[in-house]
């Protein structure tokens, strides 16, 4: 089983990747009215949990959702293994996994993350990767994938986390910072482009947006995964003045 949370489609992806690699055929998307209690029967062997990392830390969603979630009928030998997504460093979210997981008295020695294409495009200064570097972190992640499926599989785990400077300061610090100040969705706005396509709508994990009038109109839960703003075919949403002349990232292929 693989229960994943995506926005922009980039652990999406990587969701489906391990799905062929592992050959597991059952895979749950996260959303924010996701069934809690989820059960993994007993000829489960692999349990996969892949989410992006949300400004150095772990999603509210998938936070949220860790901490409600009852894992029955996991059984001794079942693996456990986490994957996060993230731009360029994933800090210390792993930290923060371990201690979730251990509620459920879940060990584990398979939490890794990998670099996709950067999608954060809301503050000053962050913007897309240019295309050349997304293609080349596409097909990286496709070999390290190829190496986890192999870690997991085997039982036999590899080194292979995202995390470079100032890991305490990103995790500790920014990452709260960011999540008391920075999930509302007021500064969301259409332009012209919009053409009532709800894609949007219809891709959102929290259910946060509602087409009314032809447009959408977001409901004030966002965690700011920034799938309604990268994903939509023409380039039509904006948030405040910062996404302006910027470009957009999306794993197209994989949109819902």
């Amino acid at each position: 089983m693989i229960i994943y949370y995506s926005g922009t489609g980039n652990s999406q992806w990587v969701a489906n990747e391990m799905a062929k690699l592992t050959c597991d055929n059952q895979i749950i998307r996260l959303t924010n009215t996701t069934n809690n209690n989820i059960t993994i029967d007993n000829n489960n062997q692999l349990l996969g949990i892949i989410f992006p990392v949300h400004s150095w830390g772990i999603p509210i969603t998938v936070k949220r959702f860790l901490q409600q979630v009852k894992f029955n009928n996991l059984t001794p030998n079942c693996v456990v293994y986490a994957i996060m997504t993230c731009g360029d460093d994933s800090a210390l979210s792993n930290k923060q996994l371990v201690k979730l997981l251990k509620k459920h008295n879940i060990h584990t020695s398979h939490i890794y993350s990998i670099a996709m294409p950067n999608t954060y495009i809301v503050l000053p200064g962050f913007d897309v990767d240019p295309q050349h570097v997304k293609i080349q972190k596409i097909e990286n992640a496709k070999h390290t994938l190829t190496q986890i499926a192999t870690a997991i599989t085997t039982n036999k785990p590899i080194i292979q986390y995202v995390k470079t400077n100032l890991p305490r300061l990103k995790s500790h610090i920014i990452y709260p910072l960011f999540m008391r100040f920075m999930l509302g969705d007021k500064k969301f706005y259409v332009t012209s482009n919009c053409n009532g396509c709800a894609t949007c709508k219809n891709n959102c994990p929290e259910h946060n947006i509602e087409i009314i009038n032809n447009k959408p109109h977001w409901q004030h839960h966002c965690t700011k995964c920034l799938g309604c703003i990268n994903r939509c075919p023409n380039k039509a949403i904006e948030y405040s003045k910062h996404t302006q002349n910027k470009g957009r990232s999306c794993m197209k292929n994989e949109c819902l």
